[in-house]
């Protein structure tokens, strides 16, 4: 096998390799789509977006479909677009800020009920 990286190691540091199941992604994704739509509470979704990071398209090139009818299940008609990020910073705790790669988002528009 071979091993492609995005960034050139420097001696010493270390990588942590993922491995992945489609069919775990897809449930995962509809965790995070369903946490969404959740967090909306009583108001009323518009649109969604769903962020993958860049890590889980190697997962998705065969098994994309799956994925995609997981979160239009969650969805129903609601119209959404699913894109691949380079992962997020987020505010963590003590406010630090902390680089999350590897994550799955959902974010839900909506307005107030």
């Amino acid at each position: 096998g071979s091993l492609r990286m995005n960034v050139p190691l420097q001696v010493g540091q270390v990588v942590h390799l993922m491995m992945g199941d489609p069919q775990n992604l897809a449930g995962r994704v509809s965790e995070v789509t369903r946490a969404a739509l959740n967090d909306l509470g009583r108001g009323r979704p518009s649109a969604a977006l769903i962020l993958l990071d860049e890590a889980h398209r190697h997962l998705l090139d065969y098994h994309a479909a799956g994925v995609f009818a997981a979160a239009r299940a969650e969805l129903g008609s609601l119209p959404f677009a699913m894109v691949y990020t380079l992962g997020q910073t987020v505010k963590g705790y003590e406010k630090r800020t902390i680089f999350a790669n590897n994550s799955i988002s959902a974010i839900v528009f909506g307005t107030p009920d």
